[in-house]
């Protein structure tokens, strides 16, 4: 059972160039991985955290906390770092949101007689949810942090509402409120597909990992590809969860 949703997985969720000639697939990874790997290269005093590591091992181990240790050690150069880390996680979000929209498209196209909405529309339905996301960023760091659990139960929720806005199908509200609905009978399905392409991509990156003791460089390029690999999968997950049911002519992508 495993290895038979292995090789779909592998076929479909994995192949992320599968996007019509693959052109814009690639432009996409591309501009990711220079996201990824502009933080990667910055100097090592932007992500020298020794001092706030032994700020916190102090007010671990101090039993009354003085209002000088309240006084977090963070450098400018640290909270600038930690802002591009932020903004680069939020941009490539974005294009894996992107990006789900356009696999929904193109395996649309293969079926004649399926509803494809415009170019115009479509890009002003991204925008719509980029501004939605824009403000809710935040708060979904906080859930994710504070709320895991819940919000790892959520995602498949979100990915369906998105991708149902982004497929033309439905109205921004009518997308939220029938999301549930959406995934009545395969919500299990969906999450199990979600957590596989995840313990793949944990055990790609501990391999990569083992580069780290051949050279630093060449590890950390391969890990920021493997990120941006797994946003594209998981994007993928999303399209096609969504579009369980249909059959798609070319022979590629039946169900």
């Amino acid at each position: 059972m495993f290895f038979s949703n292995l090789k779909f997985w592998a076929k479909y969720y994995f192949n992320i160039d599968d996007l019509g000639k693959g052109i814009v697939s690639k432009l996409i990874f591309i501009l990711l991985l220079a996201s990824k790997v502009s933080i990667r290269f910055l100097p090592a005093k932007y992500t020298d955290f020794s001092e706030l590591t032994a700020w916190f091992n102090t007010v671990l181990k101090a039993d009354e906390v003085t209002e000088e240790m309240m006084m977090i050690p963070l450098t400018r150069e640290n909270m600038i770092y930690l802002a591009l880390s932020v903004f680069v996680l939020f941009f490539c979000i974005s294009v894996s949101i992107f990006y789900s929209g356009l696999v929904i498209r193109h395996s649309r196209r293969l079926v004649s007689g399926v509803k494809i909405i415009s170019a115009g529309e479509y890009w002003l339905r991204f925008i719509l949810v980029e501004i939605a996301f824009a403000f809710l960023y935040v708060p979904f760091i906080f859930a994710a942090v504070y709320l895991l659990l819940l919000f790892l139960l959520a995602i498949p929720f979100i990915c369906n509402a998105v991708a149902s806005y982004l497929s033309g199908d439905r109205g921004l509200w009518d997308s939220i409120a029938g999301c549930s609905k959406q995934l009545r009978g395969k919500y299990l399905l969906f999450l199990r597909d979600l957590c596989g392409v995840y313990l793949v991509y944990l055990v790609i990156g501990f391999v990569i990992s083992l580069l780290s003791y051949v050279s630093s460089t060449v590890y950390f390029i391969m890990d920021a590809a493997l990120d941006c690999w797994f946003y594209l999968a998981f994007a993928r997950v999303c399209a096609i969860q969504y579009t369980i049911g249909e059959r798609f002519t070319s022979g590629r992508m039946v169900y």
